[in-house]
């Protein structure tokens, strides 16, 4: 297979914008940089040397050095909403893209290539999945921003379809958590400091599952404003502005027929109040979120 198209609705606002812009508009670049960073969580399964991974996602998204094997392209015909849309912390509106747009990712190699990237099982292939269902895309995503639904993509992980529907919240529960583990399906390195970057294994990632189904995503926003807004003057948990460093904690929506579900994913990695997070997530159980991957227990 030289190109895959995968079918997506979003499931919650998408802002996105042209650097120096505000006039929203889907720019491939953003998605490129969001399965890049992906890829290098699953590629960290094996290696934290940074010059190794530096190669083996060069060899895919490219460097100043050499050209990328992949090619990202977005189809669509959206127009984004004429109305604010309401992001996290739920004080935030923004204009963009409203939920239930529908738009195509184009992914393609040169027909002439040898490349196993879309291949079932392939690292490529688990950077999608995580991409699609445990983080988002665009200004915001780890706040719930930009959460997409895969509509129809011939990509497969396991058993699992990329675009397979679920229809109670036991069965969103048994997919996450089964994607989850054949992502990281190798034998972690051990780890006596957090990682240098954010890496899926689980003893570095842990994800979280509200146990409520909710009518609505702005239903599941609340739960997770509810359950993080304690947290969010205290410091370490959410990022730093000085350091500079993005929060661990990426927020997003899912739905199965039933509603929509309030889930996150932690990412341990660099400098962190490694100590206030295992709190937090100790909150989280406490308030209605079970703990379906990772272990948090050895973070420090």
């Amino acid at each position: 297979m030289t190109t895959l198209i995968i079918k997506v609705k979003t499931l919650t606002p998408l802002i996105m914008y042209r650097a120096g812009k505000t006039k929203p508009e889907l720019r491939a670049s953003s998605f490129r940089g969001i399965l890049r960073y992906w890829y290098r969580a699953v590629l960290g399964n094996r290696t934290q040397d940074r010059s190794q991974l530096f190669e083996q996602e060069s060899k895919v998204f490219g460097s100043t050095q050499q050209g990328s094997t992949i090619t990202v392209r977005i189809n669509h015909n959206l127009q984004a909403s004429p109305q604010l849309l309401t992001v996290l912390p739920q004080r935030l509106k923004h204009v963009g893209f409203s939920p239930g747009s529908s738009f195509s990712i184009r992914l393609s190699v040169h027909p002439l290539l040898q490349t196993d990237l879309f291949n079932p099982n392939s690292d490529f292939t688990k950077a999608v999945f995580l991409m699609c269902h445990f983080g988002g895309v665009g200004y915001r995503s780890r706040r719930g921003s930009g959460n997409l639904e895969v509509v129809d993509a011939a990509m497969q992980l396991g058993e699992y379809l990329l675009g397979q529907r679920y229809t109670t919240h036991a069965n969103l529960k048994t997919y996450l958590t089964d994607i989850a583990n054949l992502v990281s399906n190798v034998t972690p390195p051990r780890m006596s400091s957090p990682p240098p970057f954010s890496i899926f294994t689980p003893t570095t990632a842990v994800v979280l599952l509200g146990e409520t189904t909710h009518p609505t995503y702005e239903d599941a926003f609340e739960e997770l404003w509810s359950v993080s807004g304690p947290y969010h003057n205290k410091k370490g948990a959410f990022g730093d502005i000085n350091p500079r460093r993005a929060s661990a904690i990426h927020m997003r929506v899912a739905r199965c027929q039933a509603g929509y579900v309030a889930q996150q994913t932690i990412l341990y990695s660099g400098r962190g109040n490694w100590n206030e997070m295992k709190l937090y997530i100790e909150h989280c159980q406490r308030n209605g979120f079970d703990v379906i991957y990772g272990d948090w227990r050895g973070w420090r």
